[in-house]
């Protein structure tokens, strides 16, 4: 089974080129959030009893026509990931991405997966 702190650790500081000092927080048991510079934070979790790991994150939009006039930018990016899924809920957008027991192996890359929900943050989140 996947390392999470690895795991997160290698798609961050790896792939996405986060620096390192700015992961010193990702030693404990507990999810891992990260938090953004816009104010929304994307977890990542693991559930050992069900062995499935998830990113996501909970976003309640101020303005729902920034995410229609962004509507074919926000699919465009969904549809560049067969992982990830969205609830609408309201005013509420909630984005997750699960991987199953036979996907976690210590080379489990989930960078794409967080830029892409980053991404979708974006678009949804950017000034009216």
């Amino acid at each position: 089974m996947a390392n999470i702190r690895e795991v997160v650790y290698r798609a961050l500081v790896e792939k996405v080129g986060v620096d390192s000092d700015l992961m010193s927080r990702v030693n404990s048991a507990e999810p891992i959030c990260i938090s953004l510079s816009n104010g929304c934070e994307i977890f990542v979790e693991l559930n050992e009893a069900e062995q499935i790991l998830s990113v996501h994150c909970n976003l309640e939009m101020k303005d729902v026509r920034v995410l229609k006039r962004n509507s074919a930018r926000f699919l465009e990016i969904l549809l560049e990931s067969d992982k990830i899924a969205v609830k609408f809920d309201g005013d509420a957008l909630s984005i997750m991405a699960l991987y199953a027991k036979d996907e976690l192996t210590p080379s489990l890359d989930i960078s794409g997966v967080l830029v892409s929900v980053n991404d979708l943050i974006g678009v949804t989140m950017e000034a009216a």
